[in-house]
Protein backbone atom coordinates (compact mmCIF):
# COMPACT_ATOMS: atom_id res chain seq x y z
CA UNK A 1 0.00 0.00 0.00
CA UNK A 2 1.38 3.19 -1.18
CA UNK A 3 1.29 5.78 2.09
CA UNK A 4 1.19 8.75 -0.11
CA UNK A 5 -2.16 9.71 -1.09
CA UNK A 6 -3.83 12.62 -2.84
CA UNK A 7 -5.56 15.27 -0.30
CA UNK A 8 -9.28 17.07 -1.56
CA UNK A 9 -8.28 20.67 -1.59
CA UNK A 10 -11.53 20.56 1.14
CA UNK A 11 -9.26 18.14 3.55
CA UNK A 12 -5.87 20.58 2.81
CA UNK A 13 -7.69 23.46 3.60
CA UNK A 14 -9.33 21.96 6.84
CA UNK A 15 -6.09 20.29 8.02
CA UNK A 16 -4.13 23.88 7.63
CA UNK A 17 -7.24 25.24 9.72
CA UNK A 18 -7.71 25.80 13.33
CA UNK A 19 -10.44 22.91 13.26
CA UNK A 20 -10.63 20.04 16.40
CA UNK A 21 -9.80 16.01 15.02
CA UNK A 22 -10.81 13.11 16.09
CA UNK A 23 -7.98 10.36 15.14
CA UNK A 24 -9.19 7.02 15.35
CA UNK A 25 -6.54 3.47 16.03
CA UNK A 26 -6.89 0.67 16.95
CA UNK A 27 -5.81 -1.17 19.89
CA UNK A 28 -4.02 -4.11 20.42
CA UNK A 29 -7.55 -5.59 21.41
CA UNK A 30 -9.09 -4.92 18.41
CA UNK A 31 -10.96 -2.41 19.62
CA UNK A 32 -11.08 1.02 18.72
CA UNK A 33 -9.24 3.96 20.20
CA UNK A 34 -10.54 7.20 19.36
CA UNK A 35 -8.52 10.69 20.62
CA UNK A 36 -9.80 14.23 20.21
CA UNK A 37 -6.28 15.95 18.70
CA UNK A 38 -4.93 18.99 16.52
CA UNK A 39 -3.43 18.42 13.44
CA UNK A 40 -1.44 20.27 10.99
CA UNK A 41 0.62 19.49 7.60
CA UNK A 42 4.26 20.09 6.75
CA UNK A 43 5.61 19.28 3.33
CA UNK A 44 2.61 17.14 1.82
CA UNK A 45 2.47 14.83 5.85
CA UNK A 46 0.02 14.77 8.31
CA UNK A 47 1.18 15.94 11.69
CA UNK A 48 -0.60 15.26 14.70
CA UNK A 49 -0.22 16.19 18.55
CA UNK A 50 0.72 13.49 20.63
CA UNK A 51 3.92 12.34 22.66
CA UNK A 52 5.60 9.29 23.05
CA UNK A 53 4.43 6.72 25.77
CA UNK A 54 1.07 7.80 24.84
CA UNK A 55 -1.84 4.87 23.41
CA UNK A 56 -2.31 6.49 20.49
CA UNK A 57 1.36 6.38 18.76
CA UNK A 58 1.61 2.59 19.99
CA UNK A 59 -1.71 2.28 18.47
CA UNK A 60 -0.25 3.22 14.91
CA UNK A 61 3.10 1.55 15.23
CA UNK A 62 1.21 -1.83 16.19
CA UNK A 63 -1.03 -0.85 13.37
CA UNK A 64 -1.12 1.92 11.26
CA UNK A 65 -4.75 1.79 9.91
CA UNK A 66 -6.41 5.14 11.18
CA UNK A 67 -9.50 7.19 10.88
CA UNK A 68 -9.74 10.87 11.00
CA UNK A 69 -12.70 13.32 11.12
CA UNK A 70 -12.91 16.86 12.25
CA UNK A 71 -15.53 19.72 13.15
CA UNK A 72 -15.14 22.68 11.32
CA UNK A 73 -16.27 26.02 13.66
CA UNK A 74 -17.08 28.21 10.79
CA UNK A 75 -19.65 25.57 9.60
CA UNK A 76 -20.63 23.52 12.20
CA UNK A 77 -20.70 20.28 10.20
CA UNK A 78 -18.99 16.98 10.58
CA UNK A 79 -16.65 16.44 8.16
CA UNK A 80 -14.46 12.73 7.73
CA UNK A 81 -11.03 12.14 5.89
CA UNK A 82 -9.99 8.89 5.27
CA UNK A 83 -6.50 9.05 4.77
CA UNK A 84 -6.34 4.95 3.71
CA UNK A 85 -8.34 5.45 1.13
CA UNK A 86 -7.98 7.39 -2.04
CA UNK A 87 -10.66 10.13 -2.48
CA UNK A 88 -11.45 8.78 0.82
CA UNK A 89 -13.12 12.68 1.90
CA UNK A 90 -16.73 12.15 2.60
CA UNK A 91 -19.33 15.40 3.80
CA UNK A 92 -21.96 14.63 6.17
Amino acid sequence: MDPAIELSDDVRHALEGKNFWHLATVNPSGSPQVTTVWVHTREGKILVNSALGRVKPRNIEHNPHVALSWHEHHEGGYQHADPGSRGGDDRR
